[in-house]
């Protein structure tokens, strides 16, 4: 039985539930965020584990943060069924000579200056996780859990369970993804 006090706020209980499952080595980061939004994502949250499970191996140490891929999937799912944005407009006569605006996600120029708002919205979740860890650029597992998970040493596993250590940013990337998830696939 779950013992919560009142005088936690619902962002302090989730943070510790997640510091006591990683502590216990249940499940790998993409996993908590995919098991923590599953009733949001409906029959989604079972089809979206295949694919961040690849990403995660793909992406392994050094990488991009698991928990970031997997937020930004489901987001994806939950936002993005509603197919391709209402506009589209041709690209005007010499739209190609001159400087297309970027796609800052992508970091591509579109054929057309449309694009979906679930990338604008994909791209806010991954701002606030970057925000709340005091990151710039990708959140890469590797320097955030100072550990190389692909070949860890005993060292590097230590220095991340103390209590200063790569698990409490670990557990402020997934309760952030989490969070921001909430908001943003209702917003």
């Amino acid at each position: 039985m779950i013992d919560r006090t009142h005088e936690r706020s619902a962002g302090e209980f989730l943070r510790a539930q997640i510091e006591s499952q990683l502590a216990g080595g249940g499940l790998q980061c993409w996993q908590y965020v995919l098991d923590l939004i599953a009733d949001q994502l409906g029959d989604a949250a079972s089809d979206l584990q295949g694919p961040a499970l690849l990403l995660s191996k793909v992406n392994a140490t050094p990488g991009v943060c698991g928990a970031v891929i997997s937020a930004v999937m489901a987001l994806g799912a939950a936002r993005g069924s509603g197919g391709a944005p209402a506009e589209r407009h041709a690209a005007p006569i010499g739209y190609l000579s001159v400087s297309p605006p970027a796609n800052d996600l992508l970091n591509t120029h579109p054929a057309v200056g449309v694009e979906p708002p679930v990338v604008a919205l994909g791209q806010e979740l991954i701002d606030r996780i970057a925000a709340a860890v005091n990151a710039s650029g990708p959140i890469d597992c590797g320097k955030v859990t100072g550990v190389d998970w692909g070949d860890p040493k005993r060292a590097q596993v230590n220095a991340y369970f103390s209590p200063a250590g790569g698990m409490s940013q670990c557990v402020e990337i997934i309760a952030t993804a989490v969070e921001a998830f909430s908001d943003l696939a209702e917003a």
